[in-house]
């Protein structure tokens, strides 16, 4: 999928505006936190011999206006944390016993990211103290810095490496309690943006996400 920066700004501008749409409202106003278990998605990678994922965290605003019982919009504004470590093969020699040995790089590789998640909510339960939502939408995310880390050596600042802009689509099934005031969610986040700036290969983030919040704020609809 391709999306052009001019394409990127515009949405990035548009979830923004939306925040602040749905902060102005003052329905519900809140935030949370988030563990992640984070990948980037490489392609091709085939000199890549093992990729574990990543756990790391996340943060940040929530607002969420309601049109009715069934249905919302939930805007973020988010501080997160992707990345990838990765081993590859490196130079080959031969030791003093004529034995063919290779060395082994391995590579970590942090994202620091602010993102705009629009999302639309439907409820499959809802009372006055509990519901249960299933959510889908897109996110707009902009690249902080990028740092680099090969084997034991100190963090290299790699931000020319990777575009500013991401974008893609995100998932959620999230519960509310305390009269809908405290919320446990799991979902996930896939972008559709080439990420790295080179030729040379493609990257593709991903994330999977255990998060919990509080509404601080609830106000009446107008």
């Amino acid at each position: 999928v391709l999306i052009n920066h001019k394409s990127m700004k515009h949405v990035f501008l548009f979830l923004l505006f939306t925040l602040s749409l749905s902060v102005s409202a003052q329905f519900r106003f809140g935030a949370k936190i988030a563990v992640t278990q984070n990948d980037l998605y490489l392609n091709p990678d085939s000199s890549v011999l093992e990729a574990p994922s990543i756990i790391r965290a996340k943060g940040g605003l929530v607002a969420n206006y309601s049109f009715s019982k069934l249905f919302s919009i939930q805007s973020e504004l988010n501080y997160n944390i992707l990345g990838k470590v990765y081993t590859i093969e490196g130079s080959h020699h031969t030791n003093l016993l004529g034995e063919e040995l290779t060395d082994y790089l391995t590579i970590k590789t942090r994202l620091h990211y602010v993102e705009l998640p629009l999302i639309a909510k439907f409820s499959l339960f809802s009372s006055k103290k509990v519901t249960l939502d299933i959510g889908g939408g897109v996110f707009a995310g902009y690249c902080l810095s990028a740092k680099q880390q090969i084997n034991n050596e100190s963090f290299q600042n790699t931000t020319s490496d990777y575009t500013k802009f991401n974008a893609g689509y995100t998932m959620s099934l999230s519960l509310s309690v305390m009269k809908k005031r405290l919320f446990f969610e799991m979902g996930g986040s896939r972008g559709l943006v080439n990420i790295h700036s080179g030729s040379d290969a493609k990257i593709n983030t991903i994330q999977s996400y255990l998060a919990v919040g509080y509404y601080l704020f609830k106000g009446k609809k107008k």
